[in-house]
């Protein structure tokens, strides 16, 4: 892989979104807003249950931890509808940029984009909870790369549909980033859940860190297991959608990269 194609498609992400402010907005706003309304639903009710439950703590890093899931995944793919919607998609592929150069450039920029967005939730945090953040970052920290790998995984997956069928679906997209929320137990146990929706659950990355997060904050339980069981199913899901991504762009170039727009 050549860094100069890698840099130009990070650099190119960057300059679109520092120019749209909607774009900022969608990445920026929905997230906070999540810290203040989610947030301040554990303060009052660890206030009317009492100050050992946790509740404050545990729901923000869970909206923390999920930030690194779906923005990241729906980074990912929105990646590509950008490139859908411009319609550069037919001149990015036929230039010498490589599908890993492509690949290698937008994650660059979805890292930079995820430790900006996490320090800018940490300082809302900071502004408005009296939560100890260095407390909340440790305890992230143990967790989050799981939920950011997680977070590729799937927008492999949602990648190989929109490379196949283009802008026709494009909001099927944002349907399936934001369908695992509710079996993934982010902001309550799965054990909540009908027993049909934890067979879900068990199939999911997710779930096991979000499992994993709350036993150790709430129980001091120790939390590897939940960690590997999540990793033997990112390096199996990983494994698969990453050659499901491939094989799709390949039958998609086969048959025209121009039909894609519309």
């Amino acid at each position: 892989m050549n860094f100069l194609p890698i840099s130009a498609i990070f650099f190119r992400h960057l300059r679109f979104m520092l120019n749209y402010l909607n774009k900022l907005l969608f990445t920026f706003y929905w997230p906070f807003l999540d810290v203040l309304l989610w947030g301040f639903l554990g303060k009052y009710m660890q206030d009317l249950q009492g100050s050992n439950n946790n509740l404050e703590v545990i729901l923000l890093l869970s909206i923390l931890l999920w930030a690194c899931f779906a923005r990241l995944g729906m980074e990912i793919f929105n990646a590509l509808i950008e490139e859908l919607w411009t319609q550069n998609v037919i001149n990015i592929f036929a230039s010498p940029i490589t599908l890993f150069e492509w690949i290698a450039g937008v994650l660059s920029f979805i890292i930079l984009l995820s430790v900006i967005l996490i320090s800018f939730l940490l300082l809302a945090i900071k502004l408005f909870y009296s939560v100890s953040i260095l407390y909340l970052f440790k305890n992230f920290i143990i967790f989050a790369p799981f939920l950011f790998f997680s977070g590729i995984v799937i927008g492999f997956l949602i990648l190989s549909i929109l490379i196949y069928f283009g802008m026709r679906a494009a909001e099927i997209a944002y349907v399936i980033i934001w369908s695992f929320m509710p079996f993934s137990g982010v902001f309550y146990p799965v054990e909540s859940l009908p027993a049909w929706a934890q067979k879900i659950s068990s199939v999911l990355p997710m779930s096991y860190i979000f499992t994993g997060m709350r036993a150790y904050v709430l129980q001091n339980v120790n939390p590897i297991p939940y960690i590997i069981k999540s990793s033997i199913l990112i390096l199996i899901y990983g494994i698969l959608f990453l050659f499901l991504f491939f094989y799709m762009f390949n039958k998609s170039k086969n048959k025209g990269l121009n039909r894609l727009t519309d």
